[in-house]
């Protein structure tokens, strides 16, 4: 069982890069931000995809996670972007050769919490479930940053922890 779009190479579904843009510092509004290819307002949206391949036999089910592993850091600098949230927006699932899975967030979305928050489920197989070829589309990433959040000019980053256990969904 892996996470593989089916190209052969291991997590190429997710996209490598999310890319919020440049904005002018201000901390009067609260703004939410949409990653795109290019980085500009007008871009093409960042989009993305999850696929399971489970050929297993044995419709045991699972669960992919995601974490974000701490809130978004001045490269090279210890400031934060305080409250800052990172939602990912989901599209349809898909299956070939085999049964649909139904756990996680199909056609919704999930709100990161950096650190503590830990990892969420954002696509899974219950039991009999989810053998074959799953696919979960990602449609957007979206970052909220709160108006009294203090801002610097320089780049912040984080990072997201994709983890596929053969936990069945719950």
């Amino acid at each position: 069982m892996i996470i593989d779009p089916g190209d052969g190479s291991l997590g190429s579904g997710l996209p490598d890069n999310l890319n919020f843009g440049s904005h002018k510092i201000q901390n009067k509004l609260a703004e939410k931000w949409i990653a795109t290819d290019n980085g500009t307002e007008a871009g093409p949206v960042t989009t993305g995809k999850l696929t399971v391949n489970d050929a297993r036999g044995s419709k045991a089910g699972w669960s992919v996670k995601v974490a974000q592993s701490t809130q978004f850091t001045e490269k090279g600098g210890t400031g934060q972007l305080t409250n800052a949230a990172l939602t990912i927006t989901t599209g349809a699932a898909t299956n070939i050769g085999g049964t649909l899975p139904t756990g996680g967030k199909i056609n919704n979305s999930l709100t990161l919490v950096p650190g503590a928050g830990g990892e969420q489920l954002i696509f899974g197989a219950k039991a009999t479930t989810g053998d074959g070829i799953s696919t979960l589309g990602l449609s957007k990433f979206e970052l909220a940053v709160p108006a009294e959040t203090a801002r610097k000019s320089v780049e912040y980053q984080s990072s997201l922890t994709w983890t596929l256990s053969d936990t069945p969904a719950p």
